[in-house]
């Protein structure tokens, strides 16, 4: 298939931009389950800290791309683990504002890259949907009706779906984390300057196309 210049749109944006740009972005129900572990949670974190501290150069995170669908909302071919991966990081950070009763940070990390509430209902609509099989944990977390400690036991449990268990333990490492980086949540500038260098530092290509057929060639192609 040839692709033409008027299928796709292609251009550098933050992970902040695309998070909060105001189109859902929705896994669809075909693509994979949640699959990073520990090794490529780990990659990620420390690529942010050695960067973070040792060169103010941002972080390319490769393409992603999406299918532009009706509704304004995007469909995530390319980029769901890294997009799933770095929201349960903010969410970390953002549960981490709340232990420091840092309420107006934790609200704007929550509102502007994770969550948008309707202002009567406040019932929350995510900013990124994972598949079927995911999505109700991812949820939880984000929304934060799951604990550390719940979410300590599932990341655990053996007994968990695997992608279930993988969130589990991508979150609760990115909680220890921040919560050490931070002198136990007490240095919110840490985790301030975290959130600024993930949302503004840290970009990818971001391919958008209206076809899905093009979508898939430009995944195979990549």
């Amino acid at each position: 298939m040839a692709l033409t210049q008027s299928s796709i749109k292609s251009e550098e944006r933050s992970l902040g931009q695309i998070l909060s740009d105001g189109r859902p972005l929705r896994v669809p129900t075909y693509q994979r389950n949640f699959s990073w572990g520990k090794a490529q949670i780990t990659d990620l974190w420390d690529d942010i800290q050695r960067i973070l501290y040792d060169s103010p150069d941002n972080y390319f995170l490769g393409s992603m791309v999406f299918i532009q669908r009706e509704g304004n909302s995007l469909d995530v071919v390319d980029g769901q683990q890294r997009l799933a991966t770095v929201s349960l990081l903010l969410a970390a950070i953002r549960d981490g504002f709340i232990v420091a009763n840092d309420s107006a940070r934790a609200q704007h990390v929550e509102s502007r890259f994770l969550c948008s509430r309707d202002l009567k209902s406040m019932e929350a609509a995510p900013k990124l949907s994972l598949n079927e099989m995911d999505n109700n944990l991812y949820w939880q977390i984000i929304d934060s009706k799951t604990d550390y400690i719940e979410l300590s036991k599932i990341a655990r449990n053996k007994e968990m779906l695997e992608s279930n268990r993988l969130m589990a333990q991508a979150y609760v490492f990115f909680y220890d984390n921040t919560k050490k980086g931070s002198t136990a949540f007490t240095n919110t500038t840490f985790l301030t300057t975290l959130v600024e260098y993930i949302t503004n530092s840290i970009s990818c290509i971001q391919v958008v196309t209206s076809n899905e057929e093009s979508a898939y060639v430009l995944f195979e192609t990549r």
